[in-house]
């Protein structure tokens, strides 16, 4: 038993012994934590110290002229093959004035429905509102608010009408294709035509 216990006993003092040798020898291998915050640092300045590249109007590339034609009369002479004669310059002033007006037409036709649709969503609220009582019948006061914005609805209707068709008496069938909005979303990316 003496023997055994011996034995047991020299195993455990030489795996002690040889568990801080491994222990030591990993270490050295490994980097230590100052010495990698040392290099991070190192890596972090060097990405620093090279120059960002600063944007402004004078050294971006200059954009393309975009050209349109919204009359549509250059796009039938140019399959033709013959070009038509340019007019006097006040000709093209005019168009650039009718195009204004119709932009102008355009944008209002858009404001117009804009509000349309919040009105009757409004009035989608009061229906429900109004219907969700029970006593629904007796409220007069309810029943002639909402009779009153349903009202409000057909006169928004009927005036947006009335634009499109003016819109259209303009300009033809190419003329209830969306105005461009005044200021896009930023990040939003506007297609060329």
């Amino acid at each position: 038993m003496l023997r055994k216990f011996s034995l047991r006993l020299t195993a455990l003092m030489l795996t002690a012994a040889a568990v801080p040798v491994a222990y030591l020898a990993a270490q050295d291998n490994a980097p230590s934590v100052a010495e990698a915050a040392r290099r991070a640092r190192q890596q972090k300045e060097a990405a620093s110290s090279k120059p960002t590249a600063v944007l402004t109007n004078d050294n971006l590339p200059a954009a393309p002229a975009a050209t349109s034609n919204t009359n549509g009369a250059g796009q039938a002479t140019a399959s033709s093959g013959t070009t038509a004669p340019e007019g006097p310059a006040g000709a093209t002033e005019g168009e650039d004035a009718k195009n204004a007006e119709m932009d102008a037409l355009k944008k209002e036709i858009v404001e117009k429905q804009q509000s349309l649709d919040i009105l009757e969503r409004e009035v989608a609220l009061e229906r429900d509102n109004f219907y969700r009582k029970q006593d629904y019948q007796r409220n007069a006061a309810g029943k002639e608010k909402l009779d009153s914005m349903q009202a409000e609805v057909q006169t928004r209707q009927d005036e947006l009408s009335a634009l499109k068709a003016k819109l259209m008496a303009m300009a033809g069938a190419d003329a209830l294709k969306p105005a461009a909005p005044a200021n896009p979303p930023a990040g939003a990316v506007q297609a060329q035509p």
